[in-house]
């Protein structure tokens, strides 16, 4: 038979204000779960302080509207601040659901009744400085009210703190309460735990152990770019914004202000013309105002590289967190045209150069593309982005001509233009692919720079298969011919990816190669270099030889020169054969104005230098004649 109070002893509780040691202890949560016999049922306590005795406490609960019962269950030992403490109806399903015993058992005291919530039960949390006995039957003392959860003398019905199946939770930084329940301090889930056989899967799960004791106060406000990137040219101007946002804080707060700098990227002070830094402030009066700086972008200050800048914030007034986006890149194009130098001449800048020049493709193949034009060539290196989009596609490929700016650097001592390097191209349509040079393997070795990134032809090589029967990706080959039998230039198969020659048979007989000059040396430090390479890129780039053939497909001659002409200039020309060769510039009327070669010449390539810092200004011709073969180029002099 449950215990009630006298009448008395009842007013005494119902009027009885605690006293602030009261507030140690707070009703936090209550859940009904849906287990069957509708478990587990259960309390849960917060400690604000820390409570050396709890047998000062003790709770119970108010059914189905009928007012007070008294205390129910009192609680024994001692609990530390921030502990929560469990009573439950009884323990093996508490355990289940939710993982863990609870800290009180009502069944394991003789009053089941303590705790047996059906989702519309209130439950009061009582205080005696003198304590209570662990046997309430016979308590008489006076009990204060702590904390109320739920209308102790309404029940059934739609109440709006109903939870059956469910659970309702206190808001944090609110309580304890006294007798006084608040509707607004708690939240609610009705049938949160229904057909749930553990809270974790519940569909509302109950929120465990989740309340604070704290008010957390409003997070200062954050401020941020909008947007992160943009690009502009030369002479162009850019608006930055940075909005507020006040974070929970309500309108008006203190101005804030923030300033812009330039914390990264390859621009400096002398690309802006002003206002960098720059500072906006915010009034505090409006959640999520946008303030802006306008940043002038100079010009006129000659050929570069495209440009980036990073703008970043600081928070120079005011109480404010910068928030992401925290930085902005401007990209800066460069509008001064730069100036088309020969690719002879772009090499010769060095790594560093910023330099722009047209070629054409001899070789494309992934993230590799040989450009090439009569002075010289150049290896453009790049993994991703439109220029590697358009060699997958096809829109790059031998024979494209483009124009490239960039800067120059080197990998392995193989000059290049790689990835961001590359300022910009332009196709600028198609032409017949340069006719590879016929060279040597000794001229090579001699003078590989000379041939870096050019195509080139040598006939009757031997390869040094190691056995193998077919070439494999990523893969050196040694290499002879009858100039050097030192394999002092080798044969590279690149990776899978940058090739068609892997997977192609080894010839067991001398073989013709086609295939690009590059160079592959480790750190000089080491001492130890592997030097220039003839890299086999298209499926046709090696041909057997045939034992007694004939008819070797061998290049056409071939005759190269920078143009204009400006001083001196470095002409080179194979004439496809050893024998007589004649080459000679003509004025525009056909007169002979010098002689450069007059006799006996290889089949490889030769050059020779040629000063037109003597010459006037105006068109010349560049005649060679070599066995029954005619070529010419029109030149100009420029003084």
């Amino acid at each position: 038979m449950r215990f009630r109070y006298s009448l008395l002893s009842l007013l005494a509780v119902l009027l009885a204000v605690a006293p602030s040691a009261q507030a140690d202890l707070i009703l936090t949560g209550v859940a009904d779960g849906d287990l069957p016999g509708g478990v587990p049922k259960a309390v849960e306590l917060y400690v604000v302080n820390d409570i050396a005795d709890l047998s000062v406490y003790a709770v119970g609960s108010a059914n189905n509207g009928g007012g007070t019962d008294g205390p129910e269950i009192s609680l024994s030992g001692s609990a530390t601040a921030g502990d929560f403490l469990y009573i439950a109806s009884e323990t093996p399903n508490f355990t289940t659901f939710f993982g863990f015993a609870p800290d009180f058992d009502a069944s394991a005291t003789g009053n089941a009744f303590a705790v047996s919530v059906n989702g519309d039960d209130a439950l009061e949390l009582f205080y005696d400085a003198a304590g209570f006995p662990a046997d309430l039957s016979a308590y008489a003392g006076t009990a204060s009210v702590v904390d109320t959860f739920g209308e102790i003398t309404h029940g059934g019905g739609s109440l709006p703190w109903a939870y059956t199946d469910g659970w309702a939770y206190r808001m944090d930084a609110t309580g304890p309460e006294g007798a006084t329940f608040t509707l607004g301090n708690w939240t609610y889930a009705l049938n949160g735990l229904d057909n749930a056989l553990t809270n974790a899967t519940a569909p509302m799960s109950f929120p465990i152990g989740s309340y604070q004791n704290i008010v957390v106060p409003p997070a200062d406000p954050t401020v941020s770019f909008v947007g992160s990137e943009a690009t502009r040219n030369e002479g162009g101007s850019l608006v930055l914004q940075v909005q507020i946002d006040f974070s929970g804080q309500a309108a008006p707060i203190a101005p804030v202000t923030v300033t812009f700098t330039v914390d990264g990227g390859s621009a400096n002070a002398a690309d802006f013309t002003g206002p960098v830094p720059a500072s906006v402030t915010f009034t505090g009066t409006t959640d999520g105002e946008i303030q802006t700086a306008t940043v002038d972008i100079a010009s006129g200050d000659g050929d570069e590289p495209q440009e980036t800048a990073t703008f970043g914030l600081s928070v120079t007034a005011g109480n404010a967190v910068v928030g992401d986006p925290a930085e902005y890149t401007l990209t800066i194009r460069d509008t001064d045209a730069p100036e088309i130098v020969s690719l002879a001449d772009a090499r010769a800048a060095g790594v560093g150069a910023f330099v722009s020049f047209v070629g054409t493709v001899t070789r494309a193949q992934n993230d590799f593309t040989y450009l090439q034009d009569e002075t010289g060539g150049l290896a453009i290196r790049q993994t991703s982005g439109a220029f590697s989009d358009d060699v997958e596609s096809g829109a790059i490929a031998p024979g494209t001509r483009i124009r490239v700016t960039g800067t120059l650097s080197e990998f392995r001592n193989l000059l290049q233009i790689n990835g961001g390097d590359l300022d910009s191209y332009a196709i600028a349509g198609t032409r017949a692919i340069p006719t590879p040079q016929i060279v040597t393997l000794a001229q090579i070795a001699a003078d590989g720079e000379a041939y870096e990134s050019e195509l080139v032809y040598v006939e009757n090589a031997t390869i040094d298969g190691a056995g193998a029967t077919e070439f494999a990706a990523g893969s050196n080959y040694g290499i002879t011919d009858a100039s050097d039998a030192t394999n002092a230039v080798s044969l590279r198969v690149p990776n899978a990816d940058d090739t068609e020659v892997d997977g192609t048979s080894v010839p067991t007989t001398t073989a013709n190669i086609t295939g690009i000059v590059s160079q592959f040396d480790t750190d000089p430090a080491t001492g130890s270099t592997e030097g220039y390479q003839i890299l086999v890129i298209g499926a046709g780039d090696v041909q057997a030889v045939t034992a007694g053939e004939d008819d070797i497909d061998r290049p056409e001659p071939m005759l190269t020169v920078a143009n204009p002409l400006q001083g001196e200039a470095m002409i080179r020309f194979a004439t496809g054969v050893a024998g007589r060769a004649s080459l000679a510039l003509y004025d525009a009327l056909g007169r002979q104005v010098v002689s450069l070669v007059d006799g006996a010449v290889d089949g490889g390539t030769q050059a020779v230098a040629l000063d037109a810092g003597a010459l006037a200004s105006g068109v010349y011709v560049l005649r060679l004649q070599a066995e029954g073969s005619v070529i010419s180029r029109t030149l100009t002099v420029v003084r």
